[in-house]
């Protein structure tokens, strides 16, 4: 069960952070959750953000098996926050692989890590998501806030409870039963990028190039650089015009 038990904390430097490090005994589904991070991190190691009024968390998994899947996990909570903002009436889309949008500005991240025990593993999954918190004047035009977004403010409990009751019934419903397909199916329906998509991305350390994107996997974009299709794993999407 997620939120089995919640850490609550005024100020650390990053929650996913407190549970690779944690000597503490916690079970399977426990959340740790902070006011502010002075050290949150995204993708490829970014810096994140993470002032008072946004709602950052993360979650512990335990498994028995060393053979588990991470983006099963980024999947999980990308469309926890999908159908939570559905309920709020806010369309939201999954930008691949792990943010997802509103308004086509970026309201919330998932960033998922493993570590290894003998033959069992632990995965922590962290959320970010702008709620209260002030955006940057020069982060406006690509970030927005819950606030924005529903005319006032948000009590971030409320949020996070939410949060976790949807992912909790997504996780025990998809994930304990082994039917991942399934939520596959629902991610890939609120995709932001389209089959037929122009994109430009960069490659691993390489230049930015031109593509047209032919699909979206749970690990992957096959993409079309004008060679044919090619399977691309560590990808940035940096610009995008997504197909009618």
């Amino acid at each position: 069960m997620i939120g089995t038990r919640i850490l609550a904390y005024d100020k650390i430097s990053s929650t996913n952070e407190l549970l690779k490090s944690s000597k503490l005994s916690l079970p399977s589904g426990s959340v740790v959750w902070a006011l502010e991070q002075t050290s949150g991190r995204g993708r490829f190691g970014r810096y994140w953000h993470s002032p008072k009024g946004g709602l950052w968390f993360s979650v512990l998994f335990k498994h028995r098996t060393r053979s588990v899947q991470l983006h099963y996990y980024v999947i999980l909570f990308s469309v926890t926050i999908v159908k939570f903002l559905q309920k709020l009436k806010i369309e939201a889309k999954v930008k691949w692989p792990n943010d997802i949008y509103a308004k086509n500005r970026k309201l919330a991240g998932v960033l998922a890590e493993g570590k290894t025990h003998g033959e069992s593993a632990e995965i922590i999954v962290g959320v970010g998501m702008n709620v209260n918190n002030e955006i940057p004047p020069e982060l406006r035009e690509k970030a927005v806030n819950l606030k924005e977004l529903v005319g006032h403010e948000m009590s971030l409990a409320t949020v996070l409870d939410e949060v976790i009751s949807q992912a909790n019934s997504l996780y025990l419903r998809y994930m304990v039963k082994d039917k991942q397909r399934y939520l596959v199916r629902i991610w890939k329906r609120h995709q932001l990028f389209t089959p037929g998509s122009k994109l430009r991305v960069r490659v691993g350390l390489e230049e930015e190039k031109e593509a047209v994107l032919i699909d979206v996997e749970p690990n992957m974009l096959v993409l079309d650089f004008g060679r044919g299709p090619e399977k691309c794993t560590s990808v940035e999407v940096v610009h995008w015009e997504v197909a009618a």
